[in-house]
């Protein structure tokens, strides 16, 4: 097992990664998901795309 650097600035940077992960943590829970309709159109140009892109290559 290797050894866990407890020192000042080791132990700020955590602290700031923690707050960090918090912050996004929080911004994706006020966050609003797609419509369904919207997602699945969204979803299905995607794969009409990738479709085309494979048919292209053969």
């Amino acid at each position: 097992m290797s050894d866990v650097d407890y020192s000042d600035r080791a132990i700020t940077l955590r602290i700031r990664q923690i707050s960090q992960l918090r912050k996004l943590c929080l911004s994706l829970a006020k966050a609003k998901r797609l419509s369904p309709p919207e997602g699945e159109e969204r979803r299905q140009i995607d794969r009409e795309k990738l479709l085309r892109r494979d048919d292209g290559g053969r």
